[in-house]
């Protein structure tokens, strides 16, 4: 082992040897540069729920596990009363790390990716994530669905995130045509001429005496 690692060329290597032991036996090796190695990313799965948290930041411990808890009772009633609605999903989502020995719920400078199995059928529909704040205003982030019906929206924080439908404004056309006469109209008309014949057959009758006086 030792022979080939002498035949590396060192100007490849960060110029430091390693030695790793395995069932009692020590193996040397060195690190190769390569220029075409991506950033490293972390994939997390929760194994029930198939949820999966992926990120390009650095300073996620690589032993972090995905849960996902049941929500309460009193979290679900609230969810209702915010949204308005009952057809919504909601997921408690929580970062652990045995290195840290604690959770992990926000990172400062860059972005969890989540990926939530919805299922084929919420396809074509309008969806949104919402977490709810402290004073029950709604934080919104922009879902993309795939076409395996995966659900998947950009945080930089964890907690419970709902994806419901979101609810769309319709406006109602205003027509520019004005309302069509209708029988009312035509009887003030009516009275209208009737009043101005009575009033010319006056004038004309009044103008015949002055003549003969």
């Amino acid at each position: 082992m030792a022979s080939n690692i002498e035949s590396i060329d060192i100007t490849q290597t960060d110029g430091n040897y390693y030695n790793i032991k395995i069932n009692n036996i020590t193996y040397p090796f060195v690190a190769i540069k390569k220029s075409d190695i991506k950033h490293p990313k972390y994939y997390g799965t929760n194994m029930e729920t198939e949820i999966q948290i992926t990120t390009t930041d650095l300073n996620l411990p690589l032993d972090t596990i995905v849960n996902v808890n049941e929500i309460t009772h009193e979290k679900q009633n609230q969810i209702k009363e915010v949204l308005k609605t009952e057809d919504f999903k909601a997921f408690d989502i929580q970062l652990f790390s045995d290195t840290l020995n604690n959770h992990i719920t926000v990172l400062e400078d860059g972005y969890f990716e989540v990926t939530i199995p919805l299922g084929t059928n919420y396809i074509g529909k309008n969806l949104v994530a919402y977490y709810i704040k402290n004073d029950n205003t709604l934080e919104r982030h922009k879902v993309t669905m795939d076409a395996y019906g995966n659900a998947t929206f950009e945080t930089n924080h964890f907690s419970t995130y709902i994806i419901a439908e979101e609810e769309k404004t319709e406006l109602v056309p205003v027509s520019n045509e004005q309302n069509p006469n209708t029988y009312d109209g035509i009887t003030n008309d009516l009275l209208l001429a009737f009043f101005s014949i009575t009033l010319f057959s006056g004038t004309y009758i009044l103008s015949k005496k002055m003549r003969q006086l």
